[in-house]
């Protein structure tokens, strides 16, 4: 393009950033980098959140706060994408929450519905569309939780003539991890090679092993991890280990598990998931040797928190908070709330107290957690 004598632009520049961190290519995308800040394109919020993304998701999330802090007065988006990175990252994932704060005292305050339906109100207006914006508002519905309208601008942008790209597809299918619509998502897969001449990518896989984990459908989940051109990711791992914990598949759990310690040893989150399945099934020696593992290797998983805004007030708790200083009314209508709970029909899943309680003793803590 630029050397056919067009010339570029914050949007194209931005797009371009998002292939590079969908690919996970850090070294073009710092090359890259390197122009931009000659250039100073660096400074607009929407190539500097390209540059975000690209760090955050190549582990860089030192450079991904340098990229940030090139911006004069940074925006919702620019501020999101920061805090998603930092919470990519186990050591650095309570920076997000402090960086969450520091959007809160530059007067941002994040509201998901809205943002998603101003988006989607100018991309209706759009007279002219492409493949670009149709790729952002696909991704932006996805990522919200809008998967059934995701999926349906996707058949719209088919229709329509437009050429999905390999980025375009990685949003399709994780919308239909959302929806559990398996057979819909193998077409799409498929199609993408033989429609549409796109080799998947490691993410393209992961995002599979998502549907079918999600799905329950763990034996093909697990022959898809075999047969697959690429080594799983740890976020692919880790998605496959979060569906067999909801689901109590301790076999291929532990083996998930495995793979992610095998790439990020130090993950205190893994560690407990995989403490939790072995209890499940009432395998407490197992679930005992993972926690002393825990502590051998002076790893700390870091308090579940839980925020909620009320008049501009952010107030934080984490599992057994005492700190608030309204906690003993927070814990009245916490009792008040779950005997509604209990004569609804309600009843606590125990299995992931995280010792051998007694019966009462797990379902407060559970009751409790954050």
């Amino acid at each position: 393009m630029s050397r056919q004598g067009f010339t570029t632009d914050t949007f194209t520049l931005a797009s371009v950033l998002s292939a590079f961190a969908a690919s996970k290519d850090l070294d073009v995308g710092m090359e890259l980098h390197g122009r931009l800040i000659k250039s100073n394109f660096a400074h607009y919020p929407h190539v500097a959140s390209g540059l975000v993304d690209l760090n955050a998701k190549c582990g860089s999330i030192q450079d991904a706060r340098k990229a940030f802090n090139e911006v004069h007065k940074p925006g919702l988006v620019l501020w999101n994408m920061l805090i998603f990175g930092y919470s990519l990252h186990d050591e650095v994932s309570e920076d997000a929450l402090l960086c969450f704060r520091a959007m809160q005292r530059a007067g941002l305050y994040p509201d998901d519905c809205s943002f998603v339906a101003e988006a989607k109100m100018l991309f209706d207006r759009m007279t002219e569309k492409n493949t670009v914006p149709y790729n952002s508002i696909i991704a932006g519905l996805a990522q919200h939780g809008h998967a059934v309208e995701a999926l349906r601008l996707f058949k719209d942008m088919l229709s329509s003539d437009y050429e999905p790209t390999g980025i375009t597809f990685i949003s399709v299918l994780s919308a239909c991890a959302h929806t559990r619509k398996v057979g819909e998502c193998w077409e799409y897969f498929y199609s993408m090679k033989h429609k549409y001449g796109i080799e998947p990518c490691e993410e393209h896989y992961s995002c599979m092993v998502d549907v079918l984990a999600r799905a329950k459908n763990f034996e093909n989940a697990e022959e898809l991890t075999k047969e697959m051109p690429f080594n799983l990711s740890s976020i692919g791992w880790t998605s496959l280990l979060s569906a067999c914990g909801t689901h109590g598949n301790m076999d291929l759990g532990a083996r998930a598990a495995k793979e992610i310690l095998n790439l990020t040893p130090y993950s205190a989150s893994t560690h407990v998931v995989l403490s939790n399945i072995y209890a499940t099934v009432d395998k407490w020696e197992e679930a005992a040797q993972i926690r002393k593992l825990l502590r051998n290797r002076g790893i700390r998983k870091k308090p579940g928190c839980s925020w909620i805004e009320l008049g501009r007030i952010v107030h934080i708790f984490v599992a057994n908070d005492v700190s608030h200083r309204r906690i003993k009314d927070v814990y009245k209508f916490l009792e008040v709330m779950s005997e509604k709970m209990k004569l609804a029909g309600y009843v606590p899943d125990e299995r992931w107290a995280l010792a051998k309680d007694h019966a009462a003793e797990g379902e407060t803590r559970l009751r409790h957690h954050s």
